[in-house]
C-alpha cells in the first residue's frame, strides 16, 4: 500500500529521480549545444541543418524529461491506488474474521482412563 501511495517503493522512486538528473542534464547539454551551433552559425561555422538537428536533440531531450516527470511523480493513477486500498480493506476484514473464528473454536482432546491404585 505504502508504494501505491508513494509513488513505488523506495527503490522505484531512486532510480526516477536519477532518471530525471539524467534528463535534466541531457536537456541542459542539449541546450547548450543548441546555443552554440546558433552562434557558430551566424558567423558561417554551422550549417541550418546542424542547427536544425541540435533544436530536434533538445525538443527531444525536453520531452524525455517531462516524460520522465510524469513518471516519477505519477506513478500509480488514483483508481489503481484506490483499488489498492480497497483490497487492503478486504484482507483486513477477512483477517478480523479468521481471528473470530480462531477465538470461538475450542479444541478437545481425548483423556486417558486412569486408574488410581
Amino acid at each position: 500500500m505504502e508504494a501505491a501511495t508513494h509513488n513505488g517503493t523506495r527503490q522505484e522512486r531512486q532510480a526516477a529521480a536519477a532518471e530525471m538528473a539524467r534528463a535534466v542534464l541531457d536537456r541542459d547539454q542539449a541546450r547548450h549545444d543548441l546555443d552554440a551551433l546558433i552562434k557558430l552559425k551566424s558567423t558561417g561555422a554551422a550549417s541550418g541543418s546542424e542547427v536544425a538537428a541540435a533544436q530536434e536533440r533538445l525538443d527531444n531531450a525536453e520531452a524525455s524529461l517531462r516524460a520522465s516527470d510524469r513518471s516519477a511523480n505519477g506513478r500509480y493513477s488514483s483508481a489503481e491506488v484506490a483499488r489498492a486500498q480497497a483490497a487492503l480493506a478486504d484482507a483486513e476484514a477477512n483477517l478480523d474474521a479468521a481471528k473470530q473464528v480462531v477465538a470461538q473454536t475450542s479444541i478437545h482432546a481425548p483423556v486417558a482412563e486412569r486408574s488410581i491404585a
